[in-house]
């Protein structure tokens, strides 16, 4: 059974047009990691937090105030918002994690959700920065960014997955990275 997930704004959000970053660890904390280096020296500015009873019981700190594991953060000038994660989701979560944060990304008008994700690769598309994207529009900004558009691989990880499939039931340009 699907987890339920409490996101809880704890101040105004206001991002729209702009992009959701998803920093869950996929394989190992290379998301989450990618994610905290992104927003250190930033600003930043903690906006809510995701919790469930399914979550592991876990209290990150930063600057000595606990806080919840999973966290959604805001630059409102970059108009970026990155949920930010260091918990390992049990892998029959990940769907509802996806889903959830492309309903978040709805609701706040971005325009794109990034992600990162270990990709099966020809050795030939491992020396370059490559990103799969759901939407024409996604593989435009793929390409506009100087990245090459995934043509053939496969994306292993059920979360995003199903963010990449998602255009069928929310309409939603996603796109994941894999970088040399």
């Amino acid at each position: 059974m699907p987890p339920k997930l409490l996101v809880k704004e704890t101040k105004p959000i206001n991002i729209e047009g702009g992009y959701l970053i998803d920093g869950f660890p996929s394989v190992g904390f290379t998301s989450a990691i990618a994610s905290e280096s992104l927003m250190h020296g930033n600003n930043y500015e903690l906006v809510g937090f995701v919790d469930s009873y399914d979550f592991p019981t876990v209290s990150i700190l930063k600057d000595g105030v606990p806080s919840y594991a999973t966290r959604i953060y805001v630059n409102p000038i970059l108009k970026v918002g990155v949920f930010s994660s260091y918990l390992t989701i049990n892998e029959q979560h990940h769907r509802t994690i996806a889903k959830m944060m492309l309903l978040w990304a709805k609701k706040h008008k971005c325009s794109l959700v990034v992600s990162s994700s270990p990709m099966n690769l020809s050795d030939a598309d491992k020396k370059q920065t490559i990103a799969a994207g759901s939407t024409p529009e996604a593989r435009d900004k793929i390409k506009n960014a100087g990245m090459s558009v995934l043509q053939n691989g496969t994306i292993g990880s059920e979360e995003h997955t199903s963010e990449l499939q998602s255009q069928s039931t929310i309409s939603y340009a996603v796109f994941c990275l894999k970088k040399k």
